[in-house]
């Protein structure tokens, strides 16, 4: 079975974050490391749950853990049994093994496994770098700003800017908004300050840092992201709506407008007439009718929650040519009217 891009993706983020991990956890302390007055036990259990989470979702990248099956007992066997050796090993570099590091491990790994039996790849993703900010922005009680002012600044600025977009997919995906409409501006821009507030609200009340800076840099990075798509979207929903005053009613182009089609369909001003939706040998299948194109999409999901899609191609009425459909944001527009 051939693997996808998201899940090459994953296996080769393992296969530097594994071995990473490791390399780093036989060498000396770094002296920053002390001056930063850093929770290892803390560090412990975000560092396994970022590792159960590659692993888990690089077998097993459409599923979610079911502890009916064999497949998370195994993870969690060859989990424990590394924190194990990690930890005897760290003896002879100078370094001294610890039980409560390994318990730290132990529920970095339950946790995580615990998390994924909730959610799928994508929400699990939105998860893990929620907990990430949040454990990395409070893990030490000195202040960043000062010791790495750099590496701080683009922590701010890169991670709360992969939480917007990872929301925003969410947004797209769950919610029958219009991306050019007010109230997914609202919707976008909502939790990812809600979120910068509560992770700097718990900074204030535990005695950490707290830099205004840090807060400017985020919502920056936050408003980035959500403007980009905004202003993106707007520009595709003006050239949809120019490209669907040209078309002349219910016949057929000479060529179809395979990127006038798509960009009408993710600015909202191109809608399915109807929504069908059956079972072939490939799984489910659903059926979205554009008789003003003279065309259906067809598009296979290769899980229950309809995230991942597994074939998708345009049918043109009375052809059996088939046009690959590829566009994700296209995609996700899709699945609301499906919803509805």
């Amino acid at each position: 079975m051939a693997l996808s891009l998201r899940q090459k993706l994953t296996i080769i983020s393992l296969l530097i974050y594994w071995p990473g991990i490791f390399i780093l956890a036989h060498m000396p302390i770094p002296q920053l490391v002390y001056k930063a007055r850093v929770s290892d036990k803390v560090l412990h259990c975000l560092v396994y749950l970022i590792l159960v989470f590659l692993l888990w979702f690089a077998i097993n990248p459409d599923r979610k853990v079911n502890w009916r099956k064999a497949a998370v007992w195994w993870i969690l066997l060859v989990v424990v049994w590394y924190g194990a050796v990690d930890e005897w090993l760290q003896a002879y570099v100078g370094r001294n093994p610890a039980v409560m590091d390994f318990l730290a491990n132990l529920a970095g790994t339950l946790t995580g496994l615990i998390l994924f039996s909730f959610f799928a790849f994508w929400s699990a993703l939105l998860v893990v770098t929620a907990i990430t900010i949040f454990l990395l922005t409070n893990l030490a009680r000195a202040n960043i700003a000062v010791l790495l002012p750099i590496t701080n600044a683009a922590f701010h600025l890169f991670a709360y800017a992969f939480f917007t977009m990872l929301w925003i997919r969410h947004v797209n995906h769950f919610l029958t908004l219009k991306v050019t409409s007010p109230k997914w501006l609202i919707v976008a821009l909502a939790l990812p300050i809600g979120f910068l507030s509560v992770v700097k609200l718990f900074s204030v009340i535990s005695g950490r840092y707290f830099g205004v800076q840090d807060v400017i840099i985020s919502a920056a990075a936050i408003t980035a992201v959500v403007a980009t798509v905004f202003l993106l979207a707007l520009f595709r929903w003006e050239f949809a709506r120019t490209v669907g005053r040209s078309t002349p009613g219910p016949s057929v182009p000479p060529a179809f407008d395979y990127d006038g089609f798509v960009k009408g369909i993710i600015s909202g001003y191109i809608k399915p007439a109807k929504v069908t939706k059956q079972h072939d040998s490939k799984g489910p299948l659903t059926i979205y009718d554009f008789p003003e194109f003279r065309c259906q999409v067809c598009a296979h999901f290769s899980d229950e929650d309809g995230e991942i899609t597994g074939e998708c191609h345009i049918k043109p009425y009375g052809s059996a040519k088939l046009l690959s459909f590829v566009d994700n944001y296209a995609l996700a527009m899709l699945r609301r009217y499906a919803k509805k």
